[in-house]
């Protein structure tokens, strides 16, 4: 009904005044902790509840063909092909956005990883989000496509 709605709104609204009014070290650090703790969970139970083997051999086929074809994807600039939808896709518009939110991102990223390793970084800011994107978009996806199956 619309008065839940509200009530959400309501609610995540406080919830955000009071992590934001909280600085990064008690509010946003805590709210990012139990996000990451839900997103697992959430993960893992989608996971072990639904068809296991599958959703693991589905995983393995989409990073092969990941790494397969970016690579491909990445330097294909169809000079004699009529442009694609790869090309074609990313506008003026999204490549603006990329760059304006690039600052933030990067001072952000700086902040949080001040007194890491290189090693640290790269696992921390590359690989870890790398995979679980991964994990997130195979698994998701195709528990979505097997309940369309």
């Amino acid at each position: 009904t619309q008065w839940i709605q509200v009530g959400l709104i309501v609610l995540m609204m406080g919830a955000a005044i009071i992590v934001a009014v909280a600085g990064v070290d008690k509010g946003v650090r805590v709210m990012s902790d139990i996000n990451m703790l839900l997103a697992c969970a959430l993960l893992l139970f989608v996971l072990f509840a639904g068809p296991t083997q599958h959703l693991l051999n589905t995983l393995i086929q989409n990073i092969g063909d990941y790494l397969g074809a970016l690579p491909m994807k990445s330097f294909d600039l169809y000079a004699y092909n009529e442009p694609s939808d790869w090309l074609g896709g990313w506008t003026v518009f999204y490549w603006a956005w990329w760059i304006a939110w690039s600052p933030f991102v990067g001072l952000f990223i700086a902040r949080i990883s001040r007194g890491r390793t290189i090693r640290e970084f790269v696992f921390g800011v590359l690989l870890i989000p790398l995979g679980f994107t991964l994990a997130w978009m195979s698994i998701f996806g195709n528990s979505a496509i097997d309940q369309v199956l």
